[in-house]
């Protein structure tokens, strides 16, 4: 009877010792997972510092050119995306956009969309930003028109050649659009911050205006 109750014993120990590692290396597996986790939406987080960075740095240039007997400055407005974002109802916002297909690359946040570690939501929204087509054959009908650039240069208030857009970029909508499409990618950058705690943002920039010139 002595020798059973040994061997019952010496089996619930063996069974509860193997019970215990297996809870223990679930346990530290679940640790290590959510280390990683939080090891990588760091990584995430300094990441999406960055692009704010450059979304804030960056100053985006949209001259307008109207038709008269050639295609003549008339107006400009300029500031950062979040900036862009805020502004309201605009005179320029039916006008299509144009960039010079050499000129694409400056624009140094789009460069943001090849890092893998970029959140998905920003990604989404950011690559709306970057739908750009070729032009290939002159747009007989286009009266007034809009060109960005990143440079203050980009504001030349010269004439331009009626060939100018030819081979150029066009955006694939209209300047409401874009503004719009910063905004959504304004607004998604805030959500995703404030998913992970961080909350005490500067308000002040859906509040800032800047006007045609």
């Amino acid at each position: 009877m002595e020798e059973l109750t040994a061997s019952l014993s010496k089996d619930m120990i063996e069974r509860l010792t193997l019970i215990f590692t297996f809870l223990t290396l679930v346990v530290s597996y679940l640790i290590y997972k959510k280390f990683l986790e939080q090891d990588f939406t760091k990584e995430q987080l300094k990441l999406v510092i960055k692009l704010i960075d450059e979304l804030h740095n960056s100053r985006l240039y949209f001259s307008l050119y109207q038709k008269e007997e050639k295609y003549c400055y008339a107006r400009h407005w300029h500031g950062n995306i979040f900036e862009l974002s805020n502004l309201g109802v605009n005179e320029m916002d039916e006008y299509a956009i144009y960039i010079p297909n050499s000129r694409k690359n400056e624009f140094g946040f789009l460069s943001f969309l090849s890092n893998p570690m970029l959140p998905k939501s920003i990604t989404m929204k950011l690559a709306k930003l970057n739908d750009w087509s070729l032009c290939t054959e002159r747009e007989n009908e286009l009266q007034d028109f809009i060109i960005l650039g990143v440079h203050e240069d980009s504001i030349d208030g010269t004439v331009l050649d009626e060939d100018m857009i030819f081979f150029s970029l066009r955006y694939c909508s209209n300047f409401k659009q874009y503004r719009l499409a910063c905004r959504g990618l304004n607004m998604e950058i805030i959500k995703w911050l404030n998913r992970y705690g961080i909350k005490d943002l500067n308000s002040a920039i859906f509040d800032q205006r800047s006007s045609l010139m």
